[in-house]
């Protein structure tokens, strides 16, 4: 079975097409890892019966970002990378490592390696494949380090699923974390080399306004900059480093923009039902 264990699915993606990726791919399986949130891949879980769908998270450590697989529950953002460990752990879950290169957002590992417990580690991540370097020193420097090494794609789009994954023999999610940490599986990396697109889409986001996405305070489009600012979120106050703002200055966190988000009456339901936490 092909499984891709990086994925992060937007809330208003079609099923049927997620569907048609999931068979074009020849995947048999995924795991959903948004950020601050879980309740979103049980919603997947249940309306795609025929694929395995690992529960997951993408966890934003104090120290850079750590992938939890096969949790249950919402495991807290800020904690620090032993805690947030310890806590996967605690509810069965498989640690990963993700993305260990890409610098911003990522857990310098031979850092603090004596005190992270990791089940495996992402060496190849498609999404960074047209900066190249960070896939190529993980591998570099993790070929020593005894733990398993996956690929996934860290896909945001619903055509970019599968396009780097493992393969393995497995059934069940139990079987999939076995399999992992013996080492018996392929990795397949599909990489995507720089080109005038990638440099044009990366530079028009610091000096252009990007109209596609608004403040979720006055709805005014949101601009990139290239140098960050610290703003403190309207509702619960965190500071946070960011490039991007409104003319107005405002800021709501990402892990606050995610509970309104989920505020909609259809997930309020499915919540109650499950009795999952955002």
């Amino acid at each position: 079975m092909r499984i891709d264990l990086h994925v992060h699915i937007k809330r208003h993606q079609s099923l049927a097409e997620l569907r048609r990726i999931l068979r074009k791919r020849n995947l048999g399986g995924i795991a959903v890892t948004n950020f601050h949130n879980v309740s979103f891949a049980y919603f997947i879980r249940e309306r795609l019966p025929e694929f395995l769908i690992i529960i997951g998270q993408e966890i934003e450590s104090s120290a850079g970002h750590i992938l939890a697989l096969g949790i249950h529950a919402l495991i807290p953002d800020r904690l620090a990378p032993q805690e947030t460990i310890h806590r996967i752990h605690a509810q069965g879950g498989f640690a990963v490592l993700p993305h260990p290169y890409l610098l911003r957002n990522s857990i310098f590992y031979h850092a603090h390696s004596p005190r992270l417990a990791f089940d495996a580690i992402e060496v190849f991540n498609w999404r960074c494949g047209p900066w190249l370097w960070p896939n190529s020193v993980a591998a570099l420097a993790f070929r020593h380090v005894q733990l398993p090494k996956i690929a996934t794609t860290d896909s945001k789009e619903a055509h970019t699923i599968g396009r780097s994954c493992i393969e393995l023999a497995a059934q069940s999610e139990a079987e999939v974390f076995a399999a992992v940490r013996a080492g018996n599986f392929i990795r397949h990396e599909e990489t995507i080399y720089p080109s005038w697109t990638c440099a044009k889409d990366y530079f028009s986001k610091l000096f252009l306004p990007h109209r596609s996405l608004v403040c979720f305070h006055c709805h005014d489009p949101l601009h990139f900059r290239p140098y960050p600012r610290k703003r403190a979120c309207m509702q619960c106050g965190y500071l946070e480093t960011m490039f991007v703002t409104c003319a107005h200055g405002h800021y709501i966190c990402s892990c606050c923009r995610t509970q309104n988000a989920f505020k909609e009456e259809a997930f309020m339901r499915f919540r109650l039902k499950r009795g999952v936490e955002v």
